[in-house]
């Protein structure tokens, strides 16, 4: 009858027909209540063929403990066992006929009987216990029954004119279950055993098995439907599992029948997905949204395993198929829910894994789902959304299409700013540096692909003119950028360290207006950032789990800044270096080469020493070039490095000081800065140079500095300070001394390294005036180098017409003069090394017959501090007094120079010579010293006195008469009788108290020299 009215197409007959025979399948008591609900429309017909009376007589075969939760049901039904009679099971093998026989007929029936198998699968405990069971128990029947619906059609189509059809070969087995089973309940009947539960048991458990088996080959014939009677199974199935998801709401347990049912007809129909796959997959979508746990688990293992059968079955080159199989997976990622998220991106593995080489324009989706993650997602979670993308990055990127590279980057970037597992933001960075390698190895073809309708990076404000393809290189970049300040250092270090990388390895293919973008919208952007965070930053300790694991100098947010700015500098300086020729080629590089000048000079002149040391080694890096000198980066270029150079030495080691590595890498950078500025420099330049370098070999030494100079000092004996101020001026020699133009520049170079050589006989006191604490270290070796140095530059140029030698020549004797005097300070005898080179020089200046008298009377001053102590107070020392060779040699060279000079000194000088031979002679009334300690000197000055009055130049006796006012001869005899008078009392003093004594020998000497002389002391009286 049901057949029948489905072929005339009276549906309400049909309905009704159907109605009655899904009531019969289950208890009187509650089958309409739950089936009335399932007709089309109108009021459904009351069946009255069954009544609860007849179905008390009948023998009952199975029992339930519960019923299929249901909203049309009462309280009390809910809670009724329900029993099975054997009516009831032939019954429901006449539906399953029914259905595999004039499936095409149900149309909106399939409802009703769906609906029916629902409660009876519920009845005899056929259901799965968990999703994952019933998947790996559905996808083991479709791989073994392929070859059995291959015989199948094989069947068909040589058995045409057979009266068996599909529903009758694929019901076979059931019937006969059934049968036996129906004999074997009414034998046990007859015989009085009704009771027996062995025999009871048994005809349950095939009437269940029956069942199940009758159900899956009902799935199975939907193969054999029209799209038609295909879509109104689909939609019972929908209806059945919003009533069971409306019953999970009320926080009762629901049927999972329907979505059960769902998944495998998509999986049996997967030859014509295009005509089911919305409708089924938006329902399956809706119950992965469920909050219910056991519903959710379900929905979302059947739309993930449904796609990823629909994707590996469907082999087909169709880019809209494919995309129409992935959306579902890609909407689930617009549910909140871990465990949805986490099935959604195993099914994503195993479909990359499977197919990923032919996903083509559907791969846009799949890195959408990658991308789609947020801070409420687990650690677990974000690791096995990355685990994909690195099979992305790895294994796909050759066939990715041109237009998803953009996505790719910033799904990866996305990785790597997200801050629930650190050791994959850490790992997104390092892919980052594997898409750059790729973009570089694979260059041509991309640029091949990338035509202008192929979305890349939005345009960079202001700039215009960059191609495609280095878009996705600014993207990169613009990306790590960002990353460079993440508020965890562990990212910041990774990121700039592959931004710097990147850069360096592979943007020498960008155009010049692309290398503008990286300037002025990536690395001067990222320094900002960086400097701003760093400034203000917390000075306070990190309080975390793993404090004490941090290092004492990155225990503070700013001193973890302080590594990131480090590390920004250090990386532009290193581009500008070794980028400079694609630099110079940008329109604006003079203002970015200032702009970086001002951040290198801002950090060189903060008090933060690790980042003031870090700025000196950029700005020493940036000026070092691999190749020749560019044109372009003459005048202003250098001008304004020169500069920046002077103002960090004014302001940092004048003003304040610093540590010895700071130093250090000042100096070194003259270096580097010299070579291409010497045309250019003045004198002045110079001086200033001298004066800041002057003040850094005073600053005394900081806790850490003492230790690095302790043990770094070089085989020569010299602090690394003082080795880089040492090459620095050698490098100023070297580039001067052969260009006569720039000759000029050596007097002060001079001048500053006879200074320097002042601080070997130096005492410590003078650090005093700095704020830090410590020792100067020792620069003996350093000073007598530096003299050396100064001798040779003035043997070379004395002769030099072009300078000032006057003025040279004075200023060298007044360096000279705290060298000369500090042997009564100092008993050490970096003293007499230093006064040789004075010995070497002064020939040198007095073969040029300085006319000057101050250079003059400067000597004079030199000679007087040497021999005679002047300084206030007592002698520190007088171990000085017994180097009587050095004092001879200056009563020598002063005896010399008036013989050979006689005729360019100046009155004063000689005044002071005959002064200093006097009391050179007369020491022991002078100065109180035993006489015996200088014997030697004494001599020399009374024999030079006497040969200078008596045998030097014929003026002596006229400038000492205009000098004093008196006879210049009887000055000098008198001088010279007064000497001989002392020498005699003496004599006498001495024999009387020490007749025991020899005579001291420079004693007899005088006396012989008092009684030889008498003579000429009568010719001038």
């Amino acid at each position: 009858m049901a057949t029948l009215s489905g072929k005339v197409g009276l549906q309400q007959c049909r309905e009704a027909t159907v109605l009655s025979l899904c009531i019969a399948t289950l208890p009187p008591h509650y089958g309409y209540a739950v089936l009335k609900g399932t007709v089309g429309h109108g009021e459904s017909p009351i069946p009255i063929s069954y009544s609860e009376v007849d179905n008390m007589k009948q023998q009952v075969v199975v029992v339930g403990t519960s019923v299929v939760p249901s909203l049309h049901l009462s309280s009390n039904l809910q809670s009724a066992p329900v029993m099975l009679t054997k009516k009831n099971l032939l019954v429901t093998h006449s539906v399953l006929r029914l259905c595999l026989d004039s499936g095409a007929m149900l149309l909106t029936s399939w409802l009703t009987v769906l609906t029916t198998l629902q409660h009876l699968c519920w009845v005899c405990n056929i259901v799965p216990k968990s999703s994952t069971d019933f998947i790996q128990n559905t996808s083991g029947k479709l791989s073994n029954e392929a070859k059995a619906q291959s015989q199948i059609s094989s069947i068909l189509a040589t058995q045409s004119t057979s009266d068996y059809s599909l529903s009758s070969i694929l019901s076979n087995n059931f019937t006969t279950s059934l049968g036996t089973n129906t004999k074997t309940s009414s034998e046990m009947r007859t015989n009085g055993v009704g009771g027996t539960n062995g025999g009871v048991m048994g005809v349950v458990v095939e009437f269940g098995s029956c069942l199940s088996q009758g159900v899956t080959r009902l799935i199975e014939t939907s193969i054999g439907l029209d799209d038609v009677s295909l879509h109104h199974i689909i939609n019972a199935l929908t209806n059945m599992s919003q009533e069971a998801m409306e019953i999970a709401y009320l926080n009762r347990e629901p049927s999972l029948f329907a979505v059960a049912k769902l998944l495998e007809i998509g999986l049996r129909n997967l030859d014509r997905v295009e005509i089911y796959w919305r409708p089924l997959t938006s329902h399956l979508l809706e119950v992965c949204r469920h909050p219910h746990i056991r519903m959710r688990e379900w929905g979302s293992e059947a739309i993930t395993f449904l796609v990823r059968s629909a994707l590996l079955h469907q082999d087909t080159d169709d880019e809209k198929v494919n995309q129409l199989l992935l959306s579902p997976l890609c909407e689930l990622s617009t549910i909140l829910h871990n465990d949805v998220r986490n099935k959604q991106l195993a099914a994503l593995g195993q479909i990359l894994h499977c197919k990923g080489e032919k996903l083509k324009s559907s791969w846009p989706l799949a890195i959408n789902i990658l991308g789609d993650i947020y801070d409420h997602h687990s650690e677990g979670l974000i690791r096995s959304a990355f685990q994909c993308l690195q099979l992305v990055v790895t294994d796909y990127l050759p066939v990715l299409p041109c237009g998803s590279l953009p996505h790719s980057i910033d799904t990866v970037a996305k990785f790597a700013r997200q801050k629930q597992e650190l050791n994959v933001a850490l790992s997104a960075i390092g892919s980052m540096w594997n898409i750059a390698d790729f973009l570089y190895q694979n260059r041509a073809r991309i640029l091949e692909n990338l035509t202008p309708d192929v979305s890349t990076f939005p345009d960079f404000p202001g700039i215009f003119e960059i191609p495609p393809f280095d878009k996705l290189w600014l993207g990169i970049y613009q990306r790590l950028g960002e990353l460079c300040i993440d508020d965890r250092p562990a990212v910041r270090k990774s990121a700039g360290q592959t931004l710097f990388s990147t850069i360096a390895a592979h943007s020498n293919i960008l155009n010049k207006f692309s290398w503008d973008c990286v300037m002025w919208q990536v690395l001067f952007p990222l320094l900002e950032a960086v400097e701003k965070s760093w400034k203000n930053a917390s000075c306070e300790k990190v309080d975390s789990q793993n404090a004490l694991l941090i290092h004492h100098s990155r225990n503070t947010e700013q001193k973890q800044w302080s590594e990131t700015q480090v590390l920004v500098l250090g990386g532009i300086a290193k581009i500008f270096a070794i980028k400079r020729a694609n630099l110079l080629e940008i329109q604006d590089f003079r203002k970015a080469w200032y702009f970086f000048l001002q951040f290198v000079q801002n950090a060189a002149t903060s008090t933060n020493e690790e980042v003031s040391l870090a700025a000196l080694k950029s700005f020493q890096e940036a000026l070092t070039t691999p190749s020749e000198r560019n044109a372009a980066e003459s005048n202003d270029f250098w001008s304004r490095c020169w500069l920046v150079y002077l103002e960090i030495g004014e302001q940092v080691i004048c003003s304040r000081g610093a540590h010895q590595q700071f130093l250090t890498a000042y100096v070194t950078i003259l270096q580097s800065l010299f070579s291409p500025m010497k045309k250019k420099l003045t004198v002045e330049d110079i001086q200033k140079i001298g004066v800041i370098f002057s003040k850094s070999l005073i600053i005394p030494l900081t806790g850490d500095g003492a230790s690095s100079v302790l043990f770094s000092t070089s085989d020569s004996g010299m602090s690394p300070l003082q080795d880089q101020l040492y090459l620095a001026y050698d490098t100023v020699i070297k580039e001067t001394k052969d260009i006569p133009t720039l000759r000029k520049l050596l007097p002060p170079v001079i001048l500053q390294l006879v200074n320097l050589g002042a601080y070997a006989v130096r005492c410590n006191t003078s650090s005093k005036a700095f704020a830090l604490e410590g020792v100067v270290p020792n620069c003996m070796d350093f000073g007598i180098k530096c003299l050396k140095q100064s001798v040779l530059i003035l043997t070379s140029i004395c002769e030099e017409t072009s300078i000032n030698r006057m003025d040279l020549f004075r200023d060298t004797l007044e360096n000279f003069n705290p060298i000369l005097a500090s042997r009564f300070q100092n008993s050490g005898g970096a003293w007499r090394d230093s006064v040789t080179q004075f010995f070497l020089a002064v020939p040198l200046m007095v073969e040029q017959k300085p006319e000057e008298p101050e250079f003059w009377l400067k000597l004079a001053k030199c000679a007087q501090d040497f021999l005679f102590f002047t300084g206030p107070g007592g002698w520190v020392s007088q171990k000085g007094w017994k180097d009587e060779k050095f004092d001879i040699c200056m009563v020598t060279l002063l005896k010399e120079l008036v013989f050979r000079n006689d005729l360019v000194l100046p009155n004063q000088f000689l005044v002071e010579v005959v002064k200093m031979f006097h009391r050179g002679s007369c020491i022991n009334d002078y100065d109180g010293i035993n006489v015996s300690e200088r014997e030697e000197f004494v001599r020399h000055c009374f024999s030079s006195l006497l040969e200078f009055v008596l045998k030097g130049p014929t003026s002596v006796c006229e400038i000492i008469e205009n000098q004093t006012g008196d006879d210049g001869k009887k000055v000098a005899v008198l001088a010279l009788l007064q000497r001989f008078q002392t020498i005699l009392l003496g004599f006498k003093d001495y024999v009387e108290h020490n007749s025991h004594i020899p005579v001291q020998r420079y004693l007899i000497y005088c006396i012989i020299c008092s009684f030889d002389n008498k003579s000429f002391s009568r010719s001038f009286v």
